[in-house]
């Protein structure tokens, strides 16, 4: 069971390095060394997201009174893009141009890894 577990977490980890990788491949400014580098970057993604993500969603959901739990995807979109940010500022594999490309790039990544993550689970079946 443990191990089955295991697989699964470093699949999934496979599949948003793929995410981020594809990403970096279609969208111009946001440059990600190599597939091994997309490996360390969704990485150091995760982390920073598990550490950081979650304080920053709650942070600008309570100083919006409130609206930032309304309107929930777009503050989970501003987070991811600002952890994206975090990430090129610890990470030598990744550059980000600007703000702007970390929020088109925090979409692209979200749809191929969500994408990604859902083939792998439910397998290709429609």
């Amino acid at each position: 069971m443990v191990t089955f577990r295991l697989m699964h977490y470093l699949l999934v980890w496979l599949v948003w390095s793929a995410a981020i990788w594809l990403t970096s491949r279609l969208l111009p400014g946001f440059q990600i060394s190599s597939f091994g580098g997309a490996i360390v970057v969704a990485l150091v993604f995760g982390l920073v997201n598990m550490l950081v993500g979650h304080l920053l969603y709650l942070v600008i959901g309570v100083t919006t009174l409130g609206l930032g739990f309304v309107f929930g995807f777009v503050t989970r979109w501003v987070v991811t893009a600002i952890c994206l940010k975090i990430t090129d500022a610890f990470s030598e594999s990744l550059t980000i141009r600007s703000f702007g490309t970390a929020m088109l790039a925090a979409l692209s990544i979200a749809f191929f890894g969500g994408l990604g993550e859902h083939l792998l689970t439910h397998g290709a079946s429609f």
